[in-house]
C-alpha cells in the first residue's frame, strides 16, 4: 500500500542516520545524498500529508527534517526545524532488521507503532488529531 511505503520511506530516512550500514557510520551528508535521490518525488495523493514538515529524532536526538510541499518531497535538511508540524521519533536502531517479511508495509508499520519503536507527534492539536486518524485507518486496513 501507497501510505505505507510513504511512511517507511521517513522511517528509514531517519533511522538511516542512526547506526552503520555495513559498517560504516553513517553522516547526515550522506542521508543528505540519498535523501536528493527522493527530493521532487510525489507523494500519492491517497496520504494525507500534502504540505507539513517532519522533524527526525533518535533516542531524543534530532537527526534533520523532510519537507513536503504541494504534496511534493521539497527539501531534506540536518537541522531541526522550528517550524514542523510532526515529530517523528525512532527509539530502535534496529528498526528494519528482523522483521517478517511475509507480513505487508502496513502490518510491519503497524507493529512498530504498537511496539513505540516509531512515535509520531503532531505539534499541535489539529495535527495530533490527524495523526488519530491516519493511525486508525492503518489500524483498519492491516486487518485485510
Amino acid at each position: 500500500m501507497k501510505i505505507a511505503s510513504f511512511f517507511l520511506i521517513f522511517f528509514l530516512l531517519a533511522s538511516v542516520n542512526a547506526f552503520q550500514i555495513n559498517g560504516t557510520n553513517v553522516s547526515c551528508e550522506d542521508l543528505k545524498i540519498y535523501s536528493s535521490s527522493i527530493l521532487g518525488e510525489k507523494i500519492p495523493s491517497s496520504v494525507p500529508y500534502q504540505n507539513e514538515i517532519f522533524n527526525f529524532y533518535f533516542e531524543n536526538e534530532s537527526l534533520g527534517n523532510l519537507e513536503i510541499n504541494e504534496g511534493v518531497l521539497s527539501n531534506f535538511s540536518c537541522e531541526k526545524n522550528e517550524n514542523a508540524t510532526y515529530d517523528i521519533k525512532v527509539n530502535n536502531e534496529k528498526l528494519f532488521e528482523n522483521f517478517d517479511s511475509n507480513l505487508s508495509a502496513i502490518k510491519i508499520l503497524n507493529q512498530k507503532l504498537s511496539s513505540n519503536e516509531i512515535n509520531i507527534d503532531g505539534r499541535t492539536f489539529g495535527k495530533k488529531f490527524k495523526w488519530f486518524f491516519t493511525k486508525f485507518a492503518l489500524k483498519v486496513v492491516g486487518w485485510f
